[in-house]
């Protein structure tokens, strides 16, 4: 009995020492040998999770790892993917690495959460491919994994000739490292069914591809997200990007077996030529040409859509930005209106002059120094900001809570290094990542002030307690750092997100009415619901606008007009909407009176989020308030038209609103009598309405 105790002692002493993780793992098709780092945490680097896409597999999705006999070395970073234009000696087309950082006593049974981060760099470059996740280990109480991948990017990950060539292989590359991290993070003591995917500017913008990919398709390869400056890069379909094919063939003088004689080709001769050249319409080369597309599978439709939609998988979710998101990307030197508009147009080659000139209206230039070099630079580069990365991250909280998602947050990154403040960059795209990792930790050149012992060196921790907290409990707050605000939710009623702020503080605020104007935050438009209505006919340029990556919508726009078939209106209580003769840009209805903003307003206060009630208003407060400001404006108005246009429904679903709202009608004198007789009409309609159901 005394030698069997003893022996359960011994068992019970030593397992934590058995069962934890060799640094030398075997994954079946290979086995790699990891790196103890001595603090804790073991590091296994350039494992490969896909075959090398040399030869015959260039352009094609990854295939999986060839398997090897020996023990491989994972001590060391494995080359970066190449990069549009660039001929690095720390670059390959051999690239498909991943890497894994893990507590050192970790087990299969401990079942850790997973963070898999994808980088950035525009879809054209592995843009921190270094990223170290020792620093988010140790303050998340040796509790998690953390893993990192590369992707092709540029010309080898983003080709497509819309027959042979299959679309965003890039995107494929991330799907097959997340399909990788659910097969064999177990080995490394991580737990498959605890994925959190995150990642910055291109990175977060796959985020938001993978939630959306599709259709909104959730293959379990993750359960929540996490993405630092979200963007919405300029979105072409297939056959728009051939182009770019068909350029690159010319360059490479491949008119002949063309894609056979573009895999013959060496690296070399490959980026001789792999420079960007200019969308069809715009005036130069865009700072980012490869990216991914629309393809009728992967990315079904334009990501903005998708979410407008609900097309998406509903999972917790962190969003946020910088700032200043614009200052690294607007060229310094813009002197000029003319050249500000004409580094808009590069970047998004579907702005019309319309858009541009509601963009110089809503950033106008604030800088009185003017005519100097550069006068410019801070109002292109605000709005090159918002419109690609700010506005964005906070479409999707909004469309996140829209679709009920309760655990979704957003933030702003203001934490100001005195250097990249004396440059003139303010607070940088993606300078978080430096915060989030760790000085040193999260890429090249980490602002000196984040380093211990400087000014903002208590940023780091208060940062990563929200973001290691997520990462282990789906809730920034539970594990949050110390003295740290609690980080409220975003709802369409407060829109309210956290900020980081110099030395470390934090607090909460809410989007001011400039940036609501700005980003036109509320999904109440008519635009967004008139698509796909039967007898509906739209312009020729509302597909460019919503390729344009919606910046019309973006930023408070809507498309110049729209016709509907009379035909449409014979059924008296059609759910269809005729809009008697004509409709006006909803740019135009924002000018005048507020009421109906703030009917939706109230929508949002109840919070009020089944889709077919904002549809409803939406088509009522948008149509209606142009037909009434054009009756006006031209002395037309006749009360008998206001039920012209057999709107008998949805004049019953706004009264109802506004009956329940409460709300004090403030609106201008030439206004008010319209309004008035029209809400009396519309009860009467209520109150018939509601007879004949009786």
């Amino acid at each position: 009995m005394e030698l069997y105790s003893f022996f359960l002692l011994a068992t019970t002493l030593l397992a934590p020492f058995v069962a934890a993780v060799d640094p030398v793992v075997d994954l079946g098709y290979s086995k790699y040998k990891g790196k103890d780092l001595g603090n804790g945490v073991t590091q296994w680097l350039g494992v490969r999770y896909a075959a090398a896409p040399l030869k015959d597999l260039r352009f094609r999705p990854p295939q999986d790892p060839v398997r090897t006999t020996t023990v491989q070395d994972a001590s060391d970073w494995a080359k970066e993917c190449l990069a549009t234009g660039s001929n690095a000696t720390d670059e390959s087309e051999d690239c498909l690495f991943i890497n894994i950082f893990a507590p050192s006593n970790a087990s299969r049974k401990d079942k850790l959460p997973v963070f898999f981060f994808i980088q950035g760099g525009g879809f054209n470059s592995n843009s921190n491919p270094r990223v170290n996740g020792t620093g988010l280990i140790k303050t998340g109480d040796m509790d998690l994994i953390v893993v990192t991948l590369n992707y092709r990017v540029g010309v080898y990950g983003f080709l497509n000739d819309g027959k042979e060539v299959t679309p965003n292989i890039g995107l494929l590359d991330q799907r097959k490292g997340l399909q990788w991290v659910q097969k064999h993070i177990s080995v490394f003591g991580g737990d498959p069914d605890h994925v959190t995917m995150g990642g910055d500017s291109a990175g977060a913008a796959s985020v938001s591809l993978h939630l959306s990919a599709f259709g909104g398709k959730d293959e379990g390869l993750f359960h929540a997200v996490a993405a630092e400056s979200v963007s919405f890069a300029t979105v072409l379909t297939v056959k728009e990007s051939f182009y770019q094919y068909e350029n690159l063939a010319i360059r490479l003088s491949c008119t002949k077996d063309v894609l056979a004689c573009m895999r013959s080709k060496t690296v070399k001769e490959i980026q001789d030529v792999n420079t960007n050249i200019a969308y069809p319409g715009g005036p130069a080369p865009p700072l980012y040409m490869w990216t991914p597309v629309v393809d009728g599978d992967l990315i079904p439709d334009v990501t903005y859509n998708l979410f407008e939609e609900g097309k998406f998988i509903k999972v917790p979710a962190i969003m946020g930005d910088d700032t200043n998101g614009g200052t690294s990307f607007a060229p310094p030197n813009t002197a000029t209106l003319a050249q500000s508009d004409e580094f808009l147009k590069t970047q998004f080659p579907f702005l019309t002059l319309g858009m541009l000139d509601k963009i110089n209206a809503l950033y106008p230039n604030q800088n009185d120094t003017c005519p100097n070099t550069g006068c410019y630079w801070r109002q292109v580069s605000d709005a090159y900001g918002q419109m690609r990365y700010m506005c964005p991250g906070i479409y999707i909280s909004n469309a996140l809570t829209q679709y009920g998602v309760p655990d979704s947050w957003n933030y702003r990154y203001n934490v100001e290094d005195p250097e990249q403040m004396a440059q003139g960059l303010g607070v940088p795209h993606t300078v978080e990542v430096h915060a989030i990792f760790g000085a040193g930790l999260g890429g090249d050149n980490p602002p000196a002030s984040y380093v211990d012992g400087e000014k903002n060196a208590p940023v780091i921790p208060v940062i990563q307690g929200y973001w290691t907290s997520f990462i282990r409990s789906y809730d920034p707050n539970k594990y949050r750092h110390k003295g740290s605000v609690k980080w409220e939710t975003w709802s369409e009623k407060r829109k309210q997100r956290i900020v980081f702020e110099t030395a470390g503080k934090t607090k909460m605020e809410k989007i001011g009415r400039d940036l609501e104007r700005k980003f036109n935050m509320s999904p109440l438009t008519c635009q967004q619901q008139l698509r796909g209505v039967e007898g509906l006919s739209l312009p020729d340029d509302y597909g460019q606008a919503h390729y344009n990556m919606d910046v019309e919508l973006l930023l408070g726009g809507g498309f110049p007009a729209i016709a509907v078939d009379k035909s449409i209106i014979e059924d008296r209580l059609s759910h269809t909407l005729y809009i008697c003769d004509r409709c006006f840009s909803t740019f135009l209805i924002h000018s005048g009176s507020d009421f109906w903003d703030r009917v939706c307003q109230t929508l949002a206060d109840e919070e009020i989020h089944v889709p077919s009630q904002h549809n409803l208003l939406s088509l009522v407060r948008d149509i209606l308030q142009a037909r009434f400001f054009y009756l006006r404006d031209n002395g037309l108005f006749d009360p008998t038209t206001i039920l012209s246009c057999n709107i008998n429904i949805l004049l019953y679903q706004l009264v109802l609103f506004v009956d329940n709202s409460h709300l004090e009608i403030d609106v201008d004198a030439g206004f008010k009598p319209l309004l008035v007789e029209y809400l009396a009409k519309s009860r009467s309609v209520k109150r018939e309405l509601e007879g004949s159901a009786a």
